[in-house]
């Protein structure tokens, strides 16, 4: 009896950074996000006659995620992390009268790394880089007679970096938001601001 006394008594009188320990963000973690996503395309032909393709558009994105964050010190944490998304509506552009283009993005998948500071015992602050890629369809419908239409699907990739908060609920789950950018080749781009759940075990 004496000893359950005291050790309620312990837990009572630590101090609040202590106790916040359970919630601490680590170890190996996976989860679902969703946000809104924007896709755009800047394509420059610089031909005579013939309209820069500038498009974008915006809608819902969502996927699924998995990684490791390491804690370096008392408040620095680092991790690796890989994804798969989905998500984007088809950008269309009329470069000629009587053609066309149109991009129509499937699926996307990402791998980088984060690192951040705990501003609070459970509240993670960070940023983020690494590679990213998107499965898309390239189409040209023609209507112009001798020209035929065409579609092919293809890759963009290129660099992914950003930021966002993480805070831990307890020591099984934290929730995070979070805005990244994909700068592609082929002048396509995605920007991104996602809400997520990780579990964390």
């Amino acid at each position: 009896m004496k000893k359950l006394i005291l050790a309620a008594l312990a837990t009572a009188l630590l101090p609040a950074s202590a106790l916040a320990q359970d919630a601490a963000i680590g170890g190996a973690f996976v989860g679902g996000q969703i946000g809104w996503g924007k896709r755009s395309v800047d394509l420059d032909f610089g031909l005579p006659g013939v309209q820069d393709f500038e498009k974008n558009r915006d809608g819902i994105d969502y996927g699924i995620f998995a990684g490791y964050d390491y804690g370096v010190g008392q408040n620095v944490i680092v991790g690796v992390e890989a994804g798969i998304g989905f998500g984007g509506k088809t950008l269309r552009g009329t470069p000629v009268a009587g053609l066309t283009a149109e991009i129509d993005p499937k699926w996307n998948y990402d791998v980088s790394a984060r690192a951040g500071f705990l501003a609070t015992p459970n509240l993670l602050v960070y940023g983020r880089l690494g590679y990213g890629a998107e499965r898309t369809r390239v189409s040209t419908v023609s209507t112009i007679q001798g020209v035929a239409s065409a579609s092919d699907k293809g890759w963009s990739d290129g660099i992914l970096y950003g930021g966002g908060l993480e805070y831990g609920l307890n020591e099984a789950a934290s929730i995070r938001t979070e805005y990244r950018h994909r700068d592609m080749d082929g002048g396509y781009a995605a920007d991104q601001v996602l809400a997520g759940l990780a579990f964390r075990f």
